[in-house]
């Protein structure tokens, strides 16, 4: 995906974006408009300009950026850019077949670290329409593929990535006041790629490929009429940047090899259906995805049978502000494992006579809370001082726990609860409050752990003996619930008794 967002960019910032001062479109208000739209994400771009009648052509073309002093830089460099009057109030725009893009970064004792990437444009038609206020850009290409090697370190690179999607085609809606206002829809036909990288040192190697169908994007953005002199995202949110947007893709396939001196491995894995959102403003980043269908199989020469295990869901979400925060802000973070099962192979090995039910197991983590944010998460010049004096990135303040779910071989655990922060002299705030557990088929999975030998006895009488002081007896056979907080001395108490 990182790929193909940056393929799309390249059509999009450059065939597109941009707007006319007069009723019709002229090549000369669509070639000042993309400066002007460079200018305000921190890019430099300059060129040769050439008029012949309705087509104005610019050669030698350099798009630059600084991603700070001393941190690094990136540059884009076209032959030729053609932009024709099509007579009825469009241009047309005409893009070469290859763009390079460089980008160079310099590390903590000076060192430059160079990485390059190729993309390669076939059969790409783009037009710009609408009016001054209103533009419609639409664009359609056979194939958008790229090529990147590094960074280069001591002349080698570390790994080299390829690929390609076929069938792109997307139209861009921009709407000039305040702001720029870009509406998005992108469709794509199947994509595959890639990558391999090694060992500097020679002491193994990797490969990792797949192929993608049914890719799909819809977004908005909303970019401040501003010059800023950085690539600086952060300060792009100050100033009011805002984006939206959601990726999808169809069914999916992934191999990933390694071979070293000690081991070989490979990994397998094929998912239905993988949806992505993204949303970001001054307020902060929301980022979540779910796949469904999940499987894979993993191969190692140092096991003597393949694993197999497959789920009908998977998802994250995280979301948190981006920017240093005076008063606390939200943050949240869920992880999701839905119908996850395992080879009937692995549980014979632990389990032969089916003394454990084989249920699909889940896994639900649902966190929310408060914190402020102590320095800005996207700006470099922040990040290298707290980098430096290693300062925490954020104070906690609350910290809720929306759901948690465990169900596993005939067991089911789960618990909600919220906790504060209080300053105190240990390295870490410290919490108040409590969490509500509770647990059933507890008992019956430990009497099977110890009937087919994977839990001695005495362990077994340790566990129940835990149980017994960390929970009381449920309304249900073989359910236990427990309340366990910690006050602000730091003690902790489980159902209303003191245990440390």
């Amino acid at each position: 995906m990182f790929h193909l967002k940056n393929c799309t960019a390249v059509v999009a910032a450059i065939a597109g974006l941009a707007g006319p001062a007069a009723a019709d479109v002229t090549a000369d208000d669509v070639w000042n408009d993309i400066g002007a739209y460079m200018a305000g994400i921190g890019y430099r771009i300059s060129g040769q300009e050439n008029r012949s009648g309705d087509t104005l052509s610019i050669s030698d073309i350099r798009i630059t950026g600084s991603f700070g002093p001393d941190t690094g830089s990136m540059i884009m460099q076209l032959d030729n850019i053609t932009l024709t009057e099509t007579g009825d109030g469009a241009v047309d725009i005409g893009m070469p077949t290859v763009v390079p893009v460089v980008s160079e970064f310099t590390g903590p004792d000076g060192e430059v670290f160079t990485s390059t990437v190729e993309y390669r444009l076939s059969g790409l038609e783009a037009l710009a329409s609408g009016s001054p206020a209103e533009m419609l850009y639409t664009y359609a290409a056979d194939t958008v593929s790229f090529l990147t090697s590094g960074p280069d370190i001591d002349g080698a690179s570390l790994y080299t990535a390829e690929g390609s999607i076929s069938g792109v085609a997307g139209t861009t809606t921009m709407i000039l006041g305040g702001s720029r206002v870009y509406d998005q829809q992108m469709t794509a036909g199947d994509a595959t790629y890639q990558i391999s990288f090694s060992d500097p040192e020679g002491d193994g190697a990797g490969r990792m490929s797949g192929e993608i169908s049914g890719l799909s994007f819809e977004g908005t953005s909303d970019l401040p009429v501003l010059v800023t002199e950085q690539l600086n995202m952060s300060e792009m949110l100050s100033a009011g940047f805002a984006a939206s947007g959601e990726f999808r893709m169809g069914i999916a396939t992934h191999q990933v090899t390694s071979s070293g001196e000690e081991t070989d491995f490979s990994l397998n894995m094929t998912s239905d259906e993988t949806v992505v959102d993204v949303r970001m403003g001054k307020d902060g980043l929301l980022y979540g995805g779910t796949q469904r269908e999940v499987a894979a199989t993993y191969e190692s020469s140092a096991l003597p049978f393949p694993i197999a295990f497959a789920a009908e869901t998977s998802g994250f979400e995280l979301g948190m502000p981006l920017r240093k925060t005076d008063t606390p802000a939200d943050f949240s973070l869920a992880l999701s494992l839905e119908d996850f099962t395992m080879d009937d192979f692995l549980w014979n090995m632990i389990d032969s006579g089916s003394k454990l039910p084989r249920d699909p197991a889940t896994l639900i983590i649902d966190l929310a809370g408060k914190a402020t944010v102590l320095f800005d998460f996207l700006d470099p010049a922040s990040m290298a001082a707290a980098g430096e004096t290693g300062e925490t990135p954020a104070d906690i303040e609350s910290l809720d726990v929306r759901e948690l779910r465990l169900e596993l071989a005939g067991a089911k655990l789960q618990g909600e609860g919220a906790f504060t922060f209080a300053e105190s002299d240990a390295p870490f705030p410290r919490p108040v409050g409590g969490v509500d557990l509770s647990l059933t088929g507890g008992n019956g999975l430990i009497d099977n752990l110890v009937s087919i030998g994977l839990l001695p006895e005495e362990q077994a009488m340790a566990a129940r003996m835990m149980m017994g002081l960390l929970a009381v007896p449920g309304n249900a056979p073989d359910t236990l619930n427990s309340r366990i907080e910690i006050n602000e001395q730091g003690h902790i108490i489980a159902n209303g008794q003191r245990i440390q």
